[in-house]
C-alpha cells in the first residue's frame, strides 16, 4: 500500500491402452512344406504294408493310474472363551476437547448417517479448532457465532467445515446455524484466552474494509505491520510474543459476513509501548458511493467484549483505487514490557 493512495479521516463513525499385431502367411509356402503331390500320394498308397516284427514292436508303457488323495481329515476348532478377548470397546478420547452430536435416522446420498457433529479442540495461542461434520449438508452456507463474532462460510461437498478461531473468552461457546435453520452448539475451556489482547472488525459483503495493527512504531510494510496481506500465524505469538491476524468468513457469499481479529499476547509482552490499530477502506467498484456498515469488538481489561455498530460513507467511483484511513476509530493497545 502506498501512502499517497490513502486519505486519513479523523473521527469517522462506522456501522455495522493395448496393441494388435498381424502376420501374413503364403499359402504356396505352406503347401510346399506340409503337402505332397497327388502322384506321390498315390505311389505311397500302392506300397504294401509290412507287419512289424516282434523285435520291432515297441515295449508298451504301463498305463499310469492316478492315485486319489486321501479324504482330508476334519478338524474341529473350539472357540475361545469370550473373556479371552478382553474389553474390545474403543477407548474414550482422553484429549481435551468437546463434541456435540445431533442424531438422526436419515442417510446422505453417500450412505452416511446424517448425524451432525460439532467438535472443539484447543489450538495454539488460545485459539480453538472447530470442526463441523454434516454429511447431509454438503456445499451449504452456514453461519458461525462466537462471543459476538459472526461470520459466514460454506461446508465442503462432504459436509465438513474446519475453522481456527481466536477464543474471546475462557469459557468459549460456539454455535453453527445450517441452511435449514438447524443449530448445533459446543463449548470449550480456554484458560489462556484472557491473556491475549484481541480486537475485531466485522462487516457484511464486499465492503473493502481492512483491520491494520502497527506494533510498537512499525510503519507500512514493516515486520510489525500486521494485516490481511501479512497476517502471520498463531505460532508467531507463541515463539516471538508478537501479534497475528485471523480472517474468517467469505465476502463472496451474497450477504455473507466477514470477521478479522487481531491478537497480541499481553501476558509477557516483549516490548513497552503501544500498538496502533486502524481501519482502512479501499474504494472499489463494489462499494464506491455507498454507505458501508461494520461492527467493532473491543474489550476493557477484565470485561466481556463490547460490540459497537459503525457506518461509513464511501466516496464516489472516481476515487476507485484510493484508500480511506480511519484515525481514532479504535483505541491503541498499550503494554508495559515484562
Amino acid at each position: 500500500m502506498k501512502m499517497n493512495r490513502r486519505t486519513t479521516m479523523a473521527g469517522t463513525v462506522f456501522f455495522a491402452a493395448l496393441a494388435t499385431g498381424y502376420v501374413t502367411i503364403d499359402p504356396e509356402a505352406l503347401a510346399s512344406r506340409f503337402m505332397m503331390s497327388s502322384a506321390d500320394a498315390g505311389a505311397q498308397a500302392l506300397q504294401p504294408i509290412q507287419a512289424a516284427s516282434a523285435e520291432t514292436v515297441p515295449v508298451a508303457y504301463a498305463e499310469a493310474v492316478p492315485t486319489m488323495p486321501a479324504e482330508p481329515a476334519i478338524v474341529t476348532l473350539e472357540l475361545p472363551a469370550p473373556e479371552m478377548f478382553g474389553d474390545r470397546t474403543p477407548a474414550a478420547d482422553t484429549g481435551a476437547g468437546s463434541e456435540a452430536v445431533a442424531e438422526t435416522d436419515a442417510f446422505s446420498p453417500f450412505g452416511l448417517r446424517c448425524n451432525t457433529t460439532l467438535k472443539a479442540e484447543p489450538g495454539p495461542a488460545a485459539t480453538v479448532r472447530l470442526r463441523l461434520s454434516a454429511p447431509c449438508h454438503g456445499g451449504e452456507v452456514v453461519t458461525i457465532r462466537h462471543e459476538g463474532l459472526h461470520f459466514t462460510d460454506v461446508t465442503g461437498s462432504d459436509g465438513i467445515l474446519t475453522e481456527l478461531i481466536p477464543a474471546l473468552a475462557n469459557d468459549a461457546t460456539f454455535e453453527i446455524t445450517l441452511a435449514d435453520g438447524t443449530k448445533v452448539q459446543t463449548a470449550l475451556e480456554v484458560p489462556k484466552a484472557e491473556s491475549y489482547e484481541r480486537v475485531a472488525l466485522q462487516w457484511q459483503g464486499k465492503a473493502g474494509l481492512e483491520l491494520h495493527a502497527f506494533e510498537f512504531g512499525a510503519g507500512y510494510g514493516d515486520a510489525g505491520h500486521v494485516h490481511a496481506t501479512a497476517p502471520y500465524s498463531p505460532e508467531r505469538a507463541v515463539r516471538q510474543r508478537a501479534g497475528f491476524l485471523t480472517r474468517l468468513g467469505r465476502d463472496t457469499i451474497p450477504g455473507g459476513w466477514v470477521s478479522e481479529i487481531y491478537s497480541y499476547p499481553s501476558a509477557g509482552a516483549r516490548e513497552r509501548g503501544a500498538i496502533r490499530i486502524s481501519i482502512e477502506a479501499e474504494i472499489t467498484a463494489a462499494n464506491c458511493g455507498k454507505a458501508v456498515s461494520a461492527e467493532t469488538l473491543l474489550r476493557d481489561a477484565g470485561s466481556p467484549f463490547d460490540t459497537q455498530s459503525l457506518t461509513l460513507s464511501i466516496p464516489g467511483c472516481d476515487a476507485i483505487g484510493q484508500f480511506l484511513v480511519l484515525s481514532d476509530s479504535m483505541p491503541d493497545l498499550a503494554f508495559a514490557a515484562n
